[in-house]
């Protein structure tokens, strides 16, 4: 059941920088999310909260004390062979690096009211699955933890095309489409920069589940910060026209994957690479 929301879809974001691990700038990460979300955000249309910090304490602080629609992940993730899960790096008291696998993190995100509707990993190999078991991946595992969709990145992606995919994919959920449409919108977003990035991002979703949030009302009232356009502005194409291989960022393709080891939650779940 799609859940009621009164405009703006809020987002809490994470920017995770242990110490140890590939460098992130921070400041750039956050800007450009900022940046993807700038005209929606002008608009009324979604909220975006960055965390202090990365912490578990601060995350489960945060969920504990507001309701959250989305929670946006930016960071390291990997899969851990020995285990056969999917795991994310937060920061430790120390700094450091601290490993959260998927199990543990559905478990954290279960203590928001309500669990967040959607969760985005802009992580490393965030969407990979294990060769032993198909919903051992983070995104997947998620999913299965009560999460109703997950989009994941499955390869590195660079800042321009993630900006691209955030701005398509947020603005389609702000106006009320479905998680399917609004990955179509996402890639082809990215798609209008003539790179084949669109192919990264994947989505994960509870079989039977298009709609997460049912829009109420109007959006809040304020200022629009959007600038003024003008006449004579020469619009771009959203979307180039060379050819492409492989299949369309709009095609149906679907994949269901079947069961893991038993689990509280036994819906289905299906990988929707190109909706």
């Amino acid at each position: 059941k799609p859940l009621e929301v009164q405009p703006p879809v809020r987002i809490l974001g994470l920017v995770a920088a242990p110490v140890g691990l590939p460098m992130l700038n921070v400041r750039a990460e956050k800007e450009n999310l900022n940046k993807a979300l700038a005209n929606a955000e002008a608009d009324g249309l979604v909220e975006l909260t960055w965390a202090p910090d990365a912490s578990w304490r601060t995350i489960h602080d945060l969920l504990l004390e507001e309701p959250w629609n989305v929670l946006h992940f930016v960071g390291h993730g990997d899969f851990d062979a020995s285990s056969d899960e999917g795991r994310l790096a937060l920061v430790g008291p120390d700094d450091r690096p601290d490993y959260v696998q998927a199990s543990r993190l559905a478990d954290l995100l279960s203590e928001a009211d309500p669990t967040p509707r959607l969760v985005v990993l802009n992580s490393c190999e965030a969407g990979q699955s294990g060769a032993e078991d198909l919903l051992s991946g983070t995104a997947a595992a998620l999913v299965h933890g009560g999460v109703s969709a997950v989009a994941a990145m499955q390869f590195s992606i660079s800042d321009d095309a993630a900006i691209a995919f955030a701005r398509g994919f947020y603005t389609a959920i702000a106006h009320g489409r479905s998680v399917d449409m609004a990955a179509r919108s996402g890639r082809i977003e990215i798609l209008g920069l003539h790179t084949l990035e669109w192919v990264t991002p994947v989505l994960y979703a509870r079989e039977g589940v298009r709609e997460l949030f049912r829009l109420q009302g109007s959006p809040v009232n304020r200022p629009s910060r959007r600038p003024n356009r003008g006449a004579g502005t020469t619009a771009q194409p959203a979307v180039s026209r060379r050819p492409l291989t492989g299949p369309r960022p709009g095609g149906r393709a679907v994949r269901h994957l079947g069961p893991r080891r038993p689990h509280r939650s036994s819906q289905k779940i299906r990988r929707r690479r190109s909706s």
